[in-house]
């Protein structure tokens, strides 16, 4: 039988399962949806645990996810994923806002591994914000309304791919229409390898740009990449997504 949110909580908040409860804020009120790390589910629909929004109320604010994998359009209010292989797991994240607001994203995590941290990706600003830590939250002013995905991503990432990122702050990397921009390079010497999650390195080109750069990636299937940019200050990898 199918597990209602309230169900859900209680029975895998005692199982030690990496557990994050997202939540948005305009100020006036909040809403929130989870996500749950549970042996045996997919990154696809797991029927029972994945559990769509309802939409019989109206209202002006609304938070949700969907399929990391397979997704068809359908907003999850809960949402179960593997607990392996966190770094492949990005989370498209919705949102129902009006234009003008000042919207708060927050996170509760409960059973985060040692070495797995959490950014909310917001792909308007390239801004990444760790949410796991104590009283962190990423405030942005919408001019516009907003419904639906596209602009925010969860990502569950390594504290080592974290610190590299460090290393080199000041380089951003994204994604769109089968291509790879980079910006903020300081004309270096630079590598670029792109791998797709099994770790397989299906690109790899070298040049030297300063300021920014754009790889066109012909030919490549739909999917979730790593991005390893190598330079003379450092390395960065980061996650995108191939539409």
């Amino acid at each position: 039988a199918a597990l209602n949110p309230n169900q859900i909580r209680t029975a895998f908040f005692t199982d030690n399962n990496l557990a994050i409860n997202l939540q948005l804020s305009d100020g006036e009120a909040g809403v929130n949806t989870q996500i749950y790390y549970l042996e045996g589910k997919t990154a696809g629909l797991d029927p029972g645990f994945d559990i769509g929004t309802f939409d019989g109320v109206s209202s002006n604010l609304n938070v949700f996810t969907q399929l990391v994998e397979d997704y068809k359009g359908i907003n999850f209010e809960v949402q179960s994923l593997p607990n392996e292989n966190y770094a492949a797991l990005i989370i498209p994240v919705g949102v129902k806002v009006a234009a003008g607001k000042e919207i708060i994203f927050s996170a509760e995590v409960l059973n985060l591994p040692s070495d797995i941290k959490i950014f909310l990706e917001d792909k308007a600003t390239k801004k990444f914000t760790r949410l796991d830590e104590a009283n962190s939250e990423y405030r942005v002013t919408l001019e516009k309304s907003l419904t639906g995905v596209g602009r925010f991503y969860l990502h569950t990432t390594s504290s080592v791919l974290a610190t590299a990122a460090a290393d080199v702050s000041n380089i951003s990397i994204y994604s769109s229409n089968q291509k790879v921009y980079f910006s903020g390079l300081s004309a270096d010497k630079t590598k670029v390898s792109i791998l797709n999650v099994l770790g397989k390195k299906i690109l790899e080109k070298s040049f030297e740009a300063k300021g920014d750069h754009t790889i066109f990636l012909a030919n490549i299937a739909t999917g979730i990449y790593l991005v390893q940019l190598q330079t003379e200050k450092g390395r960065v990898t980061k996650k995108i997504i191939i539409e």
